[in-house]
This record gives C-alpha cells, sequence and structure tokens, in this order.
C-alpha cells in the first residue's frame, strides 16, 4: 500500500440537456480515456509550479509528488507496477465526494489529465484513495482536506520519463432549476466534440457528444523512480 497521501470524490448529479447545445446530452462515456492522457486541447493553460494551489472552483488541489512503486496487494496477487500521483485536495462543495465510481467528469481523479511523455504503453488509471492518517478511505468531505493517491498501472514496456505534465480541468456551478431543484457542479467548456463509444450493454457503438473542459493549470511533476 502507498503511504499516507489522500485522494478526492465529488457530488453527486445528473446530466441535462445544455441550451446552448441542440440535442446535446452530456454523458460519462469517453471520461476515463482523458484520465490517461486523452485529452486534445490546444489550449495552454497557466503553468503551476508542485505544491501551488489550483483553484478548479470545485476543488482546490495542490499537486505534491509523481513516484514509481512495486505494490503488491496481497501474498496471493502479483506484484504491479505503478505511477502514483499524491494531491492535497480540498472538497469545496457541501457534499462529500467519492473517489470510486462511474466515471464522470465531476469525479474528482477523472478532473486530472496525465500526459505522458515516456515510450511503450500509455499509463492506465486504476482507482484513487484518500488517507487520514494511515486509514484510507473512498470519500472526501465537505471543506475539509485531504491527501489523494492515484494510481496509474504501467503496462509491460513503459519507460517511465524524468517528469510527467498533469492538466488540470476547470469546474462550474448551474444554480438550482426545474429538473434538478439542487444545483449541479460540471466542467467548464471549452467546446464540445463528437465521439464514438461503446455501449457496455449491448456492445455496439454509438455517437455521443463530451466536453472538451478549461483548463485551470498545468502542472510539471518531477518522477522519482523504484529501484
Amino acid at each position: 500500500m502507498p503511504p499516507p497521501e489522500q485522494p478526492t470524490g465529488v457530488p453527486h448529479r445528473r446530466r441535462r440537456f445544455l441550451a446552448a447545445a441542440a440535442a446535446v446530452v452530456l454523458v460519462a462515456a469517453g471520461v476515463t480515456a482523458w484520465a490517461t492522457g486523452g485529452l486534445d486541447s490546444s489550449r495552454g493553460p497557466a503553468a503551476v509550479r508542485p505544491g501551488r494551489d489550483v483553484d478548479q472552483h470545485l476543488f482546490r488541489t495542490r499537486l505534491l509528488r509523481a513516484r514509481t512503486a512495486w505494490l503488491q496487494e496481497s501474498k496471493y496477487t502479483e506484484r504491479r507496477h505503478v505511477l502514483l500521483v499524491t494531491a492535497s485536495v480540498t472538497n469545496l462543495s457541501r457534499e462529500t465526494a467519492l473517489l470510486r465510481g462511474p466515471a464522470t467528469d465531476h469525479n474528482f481523479p477523472h478532473s486530472l489529465f496525465l500526459r505522458w511523455p515516456g515510450t511503450g504503453p500509455r499509463p492506465i488509471f486504476s482507482r484513487a484513495r484518500a488517507y487520514k492518517g494511515e486509514t484510507s478511505t473512498w470519500m472526501l468531505h465537505p471543506r475539509l482536506p485531504g491527501f489523494v493517491v492515484l494510481e496509474y498501472v504501467l503496462p509491460a514496456g513503459a519507460v517511465t520519463p524524468p517528469q510527467v505534465t498533469i492538466d488540470l480541468a476547470e469546474f462550474e456551478y448551474t444554480e438550482a432549476g426545474i429538473l434538478d431543484p439542487r444545483g449541479y457542479w460540471e466542467f467548464k467548456a471549452a467546446g464540445f466534440r463528437t465521439v464514438k463509444v461503446r455501449d457496455p450493454k449491448n456492445g455496439r457503438l454509438r455517437t455521443t457528444t463530451k466536453i472538451d473542459p478549461e483548463l485551470a493549470a498545468r502542472v510539471t511533476l518531477p518522477v522519482e523512480v523504484a529501484s
């Protein structure tokens, strides 16, 4: 298990139609790919040094450390070569944030986009955990800072670079309305694009539209390589 360094989560909300984009439905499909670096953004967000606060509006985030490690959950499981990214995160909303569950855009781990300059296969996002002391949790309570460790599995053949760059998405809050009296958080949109995703229920490809978010910051972390 990684040393205490803590995760985040996000308030629950429902998808709604955007008036500005006719017939565009915001869905969770495709967001997981972004978490491993699939985000296509021609804009260059402000560069922020490691350890400095980034205001994502939904979260206040400080990226602290990136390192590789070999982890083994138990004697019955195989060791995994992973990249661990540590962040200090404060959930600024009024609801408890969850670190696991559907890969929606308001899920904290999926608001970080890892840019991988290394050669070979790309890292695959695995999970995120929050830590309080040596106790891990899947929750980040409102207004309370916590440490989050994000885990990316390094496939065989992946060559670890000396540093990695992470983009952080910006969120915005939509006030209460008729369809959702509580209001909700989502990515602040820089634009939209149409993609094909595979329906997990029937395996068929379908066309959907997803957000290209505004980026709040870009942070470059040196990578500490496990011996």
